[in-house]
């Protein structure tokens, strides 16, 4: 456990301090929800609720390159590996980093962004609930799809069209679970995907992490 909270440590320290890589998917997506519906011409209605998640949904794919790339780049992946550090260990703390720098952020910044879309306040707290069950399958998709792609040219854009079809799922049943009907299903579905998403890319992320470094 020391292991994983140090490699989240250090990873966020660089992203952070070093890279300003937070401040990336919060420029996107404060772009993102007040141009839209300034194209749409400010009649949003009831448009918001996928507005504001097709937002976070996009911005969690900007920060997908400083995941593995950097650590294949400087050779620090495997120094991890030649210190005897798990690989799931590895796996699952870059996909809690991802939560951390890309999608907490947005968390927090949310309640404004709904501000903006005119989003009706009785729905507030019901999109907070989805984001928050729901983020985790876009981490767990986005680092898995960032390990596939790195060292790739261009990989940051190949785990994109990777993500789109595969986050589709997420996007359903988080606005399912908005629309007034059945909203404690979707929530579960939502809550059940997120897990499912969780356990097989941390799996699948095993095997291929290890094949790259064979």
């Amino acid at each position: 456990m020391q292991t994983f909270n140090i490699l989240i440590l250090s990873a966020l320290k660089e992203n952070i301090l070093k890279r300003g890589a937070f401040l990336t998917g919060i420029s996107f997506f404060v772009s993102f929800v007040i141009i839209l519906p300034i194209g749409l011409g400010g009649e949003v209605g009831s448009a918001a609720p996928a507005i504001l998640w097709l937002g976070v949904m996009l911005a969690s794919y900007l920060t997908l390159d400083l995941l593995y790339q950097p650590d294949i780049e400087d050779g620090s992946l495997e120094h991890m590996i030649a210190q005897g550090v798990p690989l799931g260990t590895i796996v699952l703390a870059k996909t809690c980093t991802h939560w951390m720098l890309t999608l907490f952020p947005l968390l927090l910044i949310l309640p404004i962004a709904a501000a903006f879309t005119n989003l009706s306040f009785d729905l507030w707290a019901p999109i907070l609930y989805s984001f928050l069950v729901g983020s985790p399958a876009l981490s767990s998709l986005g680092a898995f799809a960032a390990l596939l792609t790195a060292g790739i040219k261009r990989g940051q854009l190949v785990a994109c069209i990777l993500l789109m079809p595969l986050s589709l799922p997420v996007l359903i049943f988080a606005l399912g679970s908005l629309n007034g009907q059945d909203t404690e299903a979707a929530l579960k579905f939502l809550g059940a995907f997120s897990l499912l998403n969780l356990a097989l890319c941390t799996a699948l992320g095993i095997k291929a992490l290890a094949l790259i470094l064979d």
